[in-house]
């Protein structure tokens, strides 16, 4: 059972390097399939004639993906992180292959759903995988690893997409997961073996996890098209809303007569996990937010042209890696993760509101690409820290469900964070544009202000979209600030070593 790690003495003896090196591949088929298809995206649309369904190849796979991270969290308490994590990445190559082999719009939207189903408990078995290993103290070194592998994501997997999606064709952004998968699943066989496995296999509450699923993906399709510039209220909307809160509701009144529910909500009760996924939600919902805002005031306000103001979100990845490094030392040194997550919090109140003040003072680029580095280490500070906090707070029957509680809500922040300061930012440019007034949707808003040619629409946009940002970037670093009460507030445990 996974109840055998409750003492320091009981965690698998194994050399922890072992197991770092098959979830690294994990993480890597995980972190690199959203940056690497980004690129391609304007060739699948043309080729497919699909530009209806284009932001669906993304969000149907994050929608999917964000869906089964509880349950995830419950199969890895059931079953074992190595089997699972086996069938997640299997799932992944299935859709995969389904992805590279598609002929339509909607094909390919399915399959990237099928791909979601399985990513969505890549990244969430690979922390549980280093939890199992490694002790409260150390884990947050290891962390930092995890954070490496994200920024090396986040710079391969655009040039590795762009090449492939020139030289070869967009298919094959695709079928690349195939052999990652393959090594994946190879590595994980053997190094994963010494992690424990439960003794009792009970089978998972179908019927809950289907009304938990389904009335997740519902509220999270509403929040997902607010986030694509549609109308909040409009009646398709209302439609999904409803539904999800009616399936949510029924899954609250079925889970009081279930032992062992698929999400164990009474894990909410303690302070610090409560404490410490609220501080995920709303940090990782900044985080997100900066990585579409930023590129888009610099088209918008800088005059920087796209491929121009994507290179600074560099900056923005690099950060976390260093700050995870720091974080995760301090923790072995000292048994203690608050001081790092008031800093990290602090850091990113100031850092962010920092940028709406360059907007306003019109400085140079370089002290945007600093503040946005300051930000990534405040964010490094600030996640590692509270995952290892979660952790070790859960009980150890728990600790699957804890892992993929983080995930999911940090995917439920940058979801909702995305709709509803992108709805802020489109009001407000909507609002200094008499030629807008009519538009219903947002995203048109944006297609005639990035568009080519649109040159003098944006330079007499300009002072309106300073304004808009500044809100934006405020709004964020408002959030932080409530961050920092937040971890204020949570009690510390001492981790042990």
């Amino acid at each position: 059972m996974l109840a055998s790690i409750a003492s320091p003495m009981s965690i698998p003896a194994t050399d922890p390097r072992r197991v770092l090196v098959g979830v690294m591949l994990v993480l890597l088929l995980g972190a690199i399939n959203q940056t690497i298809v980004a690129v391609a995206l304007p060739r699948i649309a043309e080729r497919l004639d699909g530009f209806g369904l284009l932001a669906w190849v993304i969000s149907g796979y994050l929608v999917a993906a964000t869906v089964v991270t509880p349950i995830y969290g419950k199969l890895f308490d059931r079953h074992g992180v190595r089997i699972t994590l086996a069938w997640a990445i299997g799932v992944f190559a299935l859709g995969s292959l389904g992805c590279a082999l598609s002929t339509s719009m909607p094909m390919l939207v399915a399959f990237r759903v099928l791909q979601g189903a399985g990513g969505g408990g890549l990244i969430s078995g690979a922390h549980a995988a280093i939890a199992l290993t490694v002790s409260p103290r150390e884990r947050g070194r290891y962390q930092a690893y995890f954070s490496s592998m994200f920024a090396l994501a986040s710079v391969l997997g655009p040039v590795a997409g762009g090449w492939m999606t020139e030289r070869l064709s967009w298919q094959w952004v695709f079928a690349a997961n195939l052999p990652l998968a393959a090594a994946a699943l190879a590595v994980i066989r053997v190094r994963l073996r010494p992690l424990p496995v439960p003794g009792r296999r009970r089978p998972i509450d179908a019927a809950g996890a289907a009304l938990l699923s389904l009335g997740l993906a519902a509220l999270l399709i509403a929040i997902t098209r607010a986030g694509q510039g549609l109308p909040w209220f409009d009646a398709a909307n209302l439609g999904w809303i409803g539904a999800g809160v009616l399936l949510l509701a029924g899954y609250a009144w079925r889970e009081r007569g279930v032992e062992d529910p698929t999400l164990p909500l009474p894990l909410l009760r303690n302070r610090i996990v409560a404490l410490g996924l609220l501080t995920q939600f709303i940090g990782h919902g900044t985080m997100i937010t900066l990585t579409v805002m930023v590129p888009l005031e610099l088209q918008l306000v800088g005059g920087l042209a796209p491929a121009a103001a994507a290179t600074q979100l560099i900056a923005l990845s690099l950060g976390p890696p260093v700050g995870s490094l720091i974080a995760g030392r301090t923790m072995a040194a000292t048994g203690r993760y608050r001081p790092q997550q008031l800093i990290g919090a602090l850091g990113v109140a100031l850092t962010v509101g920092g940028l709406a003040v360059a907007i306003a003072f019109d400085a140079p680029h370089w002290v945007a690409i600093a503040l946005l580095f300051a930000s990534g280490v405040g964010f490094g500070l600030q996640f590692p820290t509270t995952l290892v906090a979660v952790q070790s707070a859960a009980p150890p029957e728990h600790l699957g469900a804890a892992v993929a509680a983080v995930n999911f809500v940090r995917s439920l922040g940058g979801a909702l964070g995305i709709a509803l300061l992108s709805t802020l930012l489109l009001e407000l440019l909507r609002g200094g544009a008499p030629e807008f007034a009519s538009v219903s949707a947002g995203a048109d808003v944006m297609r005639a202000l990035t568009a080519t040619g649109a040159d003098a629409l944006r330079a007499r946009m300009q002072p309106i979209a300073e304004v808009a940002f500044e809100a934006v970037f405020a709004v964020c670093a408002l959030g932080s600030v409530v961050v920092l009460a937040l971890f204020g507030a949570m009690p510390e445990r001492a981790l042990r070593g």
